[in-house]
């Protein structure tokens, strides 16, 4: 097996042994640092005195790797070559995921509003970098990342949170060129970079103000450096790829996939490998990544470990190894027995790329879609069938279809045997870089079926030659998925969304201070489809000014309440009908707007 496609520098022999006595003081200083640091974290919290001496850990290891590498010189790639595919992919995707993101989609998820304020509450707390937050134990890190990024846009709000997540989901195309450049021609990675890109899952998560394709952002960046590693038989990368890894355990969950589908990618490289020299390089590349990857990931485990606040069990419920996981999977699923929630499970996860099930965790809710398009839910399985025959023949397998095939497989049985709600959209972003890779191979081998007739092609478009049913195929895709992601948008025209509406008719009347909000509403007489008085205020106080305060009282106190004009009451159709004479005798001038097209929730307004 080949592991590198171009050019590697070979680790010396003598590299590490003379490095170690010329500076051996330098590492130990290191370790002790961390120690000291992982210490103090552990006993005392966070603080910034922790936070320099496990810094400076880190910056002693990766000196140390640098110097073991010795005096190794790289040619550095004309980058400038990359520069065309990536304005490429910017002029395709920069329009689908940052233009019109306050009213596009109208769904507003009720997550949105709980993120936008737990990140405005973090600004208001103590930072603690490596330790986790009060929102079910989830690391502190991205809601002090997303929460200033806001500020600097302008302020936490609806608007600016969908962009900064927007933005990150931009990053993850560049990137996603980026890997698949490291295993393809220019021409198939910037097709798979658009399928990964187009994918309706990706962009319909990435509008939303949430955080969870920051699992892969992480893993993207963290693979990159750890293949080039591998490639160069670098240390120092090694080091740089196994922090990247370990900074993976401190975004949404299933980033922390990463370490485990690099070290199954080093086994089966391993496995492959011919000869003592390349076995070794697999070996310390290997070592050296896990242990930086141990050294960054320390912190947050010591911190979850020692949480005991309440939410601090969520991730056993998310897994079915633990018995709290599978209760969990059976309420959810609403079955009648905790076998039949597992079946229900497993069946879900072994066709996950090729059923109509839309996301169970009900973020990215788009019915009868499912995460992949119909045609790259079938180029994919072509794309497997091809990496496996050549992984099969050892002589001509590529490192590609080796890192491919293990990422797809390890999460395949994840989301199949492991891991609850499946499919669970936001945690399935994690596969998209190997369903892509994957998908643009079998799209090129059906491509270069001899059957098909040959496109004859201008002289501009001669650069992609030898791509054109390639081309096809993936405009095809983008396109497919576009249509995917344009009925999630018209469900939100046509059936409305309570929360998105009220929210964004409380934003335009709180320029000014002195308006006054209401919601008559309660189990009987409900406003919300689900949810409680506190959550009610929340959903649509979050988009009101700081002292405005959204007052909940049940429905039939509609006619008993001393109205303070100008007001906006949130209400139901049964509510208004009630309290429609009282109300129109005191402001004989009312209007009334709808929340939904049916008419069956209003806002009653006196301007």
């Amino acid at each position: 097996m080949q592991i590198a496609s171009f050019p590697r520098l070979k680790l010396k022999q003598d590299g590490l042994r003379p490095t170690l006595e010329r500076h051996g003081l330098l590492l130990g200083l290191a370790v002790v640092l961390w120690l000291v640091a992982v210490g103090r974290f552990g006993a005392y919290g966070f603080s910034w005195h922790t936070f320099v001496l496990w810094l400076g850990a880190l910056v002693g290891v990766a000196q140390f790797a640098r110097l073991a590498d010795g005096d190794l010189r790289a040619k550095v790639a004309d980058l400038t070559q990359e520069l065309v595919p990536l304005v490429v992919l910017l002029a395709i995707f920069a329009p689908l995921y940052l233009l019109f993101l306050y009213h596009l989609p109208q769904q507003v998820n009720t997550d949105e509003i709980s993120l936008m304020i737990f990140e405005r509450l973090n600004l208001t707390r103590p930072i603690n970098l490596l330790g986790v937050s009060s929102y079910f134990s989830f690391p502190s890190l991205p809601f002090i990342l997303f929460s200033r990024l806001g500020l600097l846009l302008g302020g936490i709000n609806l608007s600016n949170m969908r962009l900064v997540h927007a933005g990150f989901g931009m990053l993850i195309i560049v990137l996603g060129y980026a890997l698949f450049r490291l295993h393809m021609a220019r021409g198939q990675a910037l097709g798979a970079a658009v399928v990964l890109g187009a994918n309706h899952a990706l962009l319909g998560i990435s509008r939303l103000a949430q955080w969870d394709n920051l699992s892969l952002l992480a893993e993207l960046a963290a693979l990159i450096v750890l293949v080039a590693a591998l490639r160069r038989g670098s240390l120092f990368i090694a080091v740089l790829g196994g922090f990247l890894a370990g900074l993976s355990f401190y975004v949404y969950l299933p980033g922390r996939i990463t370490i485990v589908i690099w070290l199954l990618y080093l086994a089966v490289c391993w496995l492959l490998r011919r000869g003592a020299p390349g076995k070794r390089l697999i070996l310390r590349v290997g070592v050296a990544s896990v242990i930086s990857f141990l050294m960054v990931a320390t912190p947050i485990t010591v911190g979850q470990l020692k949480d005991t606040r309440p939410g601090h069990d969520y991730y056993q419920k998310q897994l079915l190894i633990f018995p709290a996981g599978r209760v969990y999977q059976k309420e959810w699923f609403r079955a009648e027995t905790i076998a039949e929630g597992i079946w229900i499970n497993v069946t879900h996860g072994l066709t996950v790329f090729n059923n109509q099930e839309h996301d169970r965790g009900f973020i990215y809710e788009n019915r009868g879609h499912g995460f992949l398009d119909p045609l790259t839910g079938v180029v994919l399985w072509v794309g497997v069938f091809y990496a496996i025959r050549e992984l099969l023949r050892k002589d001509r397998a590529q490192d590609g279809h080796v890192l491919a095939l293990t990422g797809f497989g390890t999460l395949w049985l994840t989301y199949t045997f492991v891991t609850i709600q499946t499919p669970n959209y936001t945690r399935m972003l994690v596969v998209l870089p190997f369903v892509a890779y994957l998908a643009a191979e079998g799209l090129r081998r059906v491509a270069a079926i001899p059957l098909l007739p040959r496109i004859a092609l201008p002289e501009s478009l001669g650069w992609i030659r030898g791509y054109e049913w390639f081309a096809v195929g993936v405009l095809v895709i983008a396109a497919w998925n576009v249509v995917i992601y344009s009925d999630y948008l018209e469900f939100g025209f046509k059936q409305g969304n309570v929360v998105g509406a009220s929210g964004r008719l409380v934003a335009r009347r709180s320029t000014d201070e002195n308006h006054h909000f209401y919601l008559f509403a309660d189990e009987t007489l409900p406003y919300y489809s689900w949810g409680g008085p506190e959550q009610w205020r929340e959903w649509a106080g979050t988009f009101a000014q700081k002292g405005q305060v959204l007052r909940v009282a049940i429905g039939e106190e509609c006619m008993d309440t001393e109205f303070a004009a100008p007001f906006t009451a949130f209400m139901s159709l049964q509510v208004w009908e009630m309290c429609r004479p009282h109300l129109l005798t005191e402001f004989p001038t009312l209007q009334v707007e709808n929340m939904r097209p049916d008419g069956t929730r209003l806002a009653v307004e006196v301007p």
